[in-house]
């Protein structure tokens, strides 16, 4: 076989640290944001996680047309969310205030910037516009993805990670140097490579939900399941038996004078509201020293509903169940 430009460095590659490019759909999940943390802290080395400010500018715009209810930011909040990007990118994202923000939108999406920074290390989000350059290799059906295939591009990628379809970045995906997987998948991945991993991780988010919370409406993996990660809740489920029976602590019964009945339909009333998966609101303190916001809030920005795609990148998913949904 003849060696050639592609096939060297793919063999580079393959003697790093694999890197992972995040889209912005995946920064958008609560749920998907935590595990990504979480999975990824406890398997340092395993993969390297990159993304852009372009991914993280249009993070904050979902947050903007969701919570304050507007087709798009003005410019002058681009440019004040934008100097909050600058301090991610500076290294101080995680000292980043959400009550600044002058809307409940704006003060949504400093606090996921918040979050974002304990997740990323500065050097590995590019700054430069990678809305620029060469196209002509591009092969994605949706020209406004181009900065995110640029980035696995420029990353070196073994993984473009996302909840939209891989056409949107390519139509030849034998002839890139990255495969689109979902956060299922790469869940799965890390999970089959150090399943022991996944224990200790759940142990940490029920303990969270259990006393600071203390909101014990939905279980991991049914959060999981609402949003997209339907292989990785399977696993998490099959590790609850285990984390009850070494923890039996952290699963109280639930004596809230209802009967089973009626838990039911106050929850299924409550879905609308409060359907965010495990890691549903931003509250301050969280299981990663996440910053918080009020209920009020975070209530407004809520949708894992598999039928309610609000936060995709693609602007038509008609034709194909969204795969992992948002906040």
């Amino acid at each position: 076989m003849p060696v050639t430009e592609r096939s060297v460095r793919r063999k580079e590659d393959e003697e790093k640290t694999p890197s992972v490019f995040i889209d912005a759909n995946v920064l958008a999940s609560k749920t998907q944001l935590d595990w990504l943390y979480f999975l990824t802290k406890e398997n340092p080395g395993m993969y390297e996680l990159y993304t852009s400010r372009q991914v993280l500018e249009e993070t904050t715009r979902k947050f903007i047309r969701r919570v304050d209810k507007v087709s798009n930011p003005t410019e002058e909040q681009r440019d004040f969310l934008n100097t909050k990007i600058d301090e991610v990118l500076a290294g101080r994202g995680t000292s980043l205030n959400s009550a600044d923000g002058r809307t409940k939108g704006e003060q949504a999406a400093i606090a996921r910037l918040k979050l974002i920074s304990y997740v990323f290390a500065p050097e590995n989000i590019f700054g430069e516009d990678l809305n620029q350059g060469d196209r002509s290799g591009f092969t994605g059906k949706d020209p406004d993805d181009f900065h995110v295939h640029n980035g696995a591009i420029q990353s070196s990628a073994k993984y473009l990670v996302t909840n939209n379809r891989e056409t949107d970045f390519t139509t030849t995906p034998g002839e890139e140097g990255y495969d689109v997987i979902t956060p299922d998948q790469l869940f799965i991945d890390i999970f089959e490579a150090n399943p022991s991993c996944l224990l200790p991780i759940m142990e940490q988010q029920q303990d969270y939900w259990l006393n600071s919370r203390r909101d014990m409406n939905k279980t991991m993996d049914q959060a999981l399941r609402d949003a997209g990660c339907l292989d990785f809740a399977q696993k998490v489920k099959e590790k609850l038996p285990e984390l009850k029976q070494q923890h039996p602590e952290l699963f109280p019964p639930r004596n809230d004078g209802l009967d089973r009945g009626s838990i039911r339909q106050v929850e299924s009333e409550q879905e609308s509201f409060q359907n965010e998966g495990l890691a549903g609101e931003l509250i301050e303190g969280g299981p990663w020293n996440g910053e918080g916001l009020d209920a009020s809030t975070t209530s407004q920005i809520s949708s894992e509903h598999p039928r309610d795609d609000l936060f995709t990148n693609s602007q038509d998913n008609s034709n194909e169940q969204p795969r992992g949904l948002s906040t």
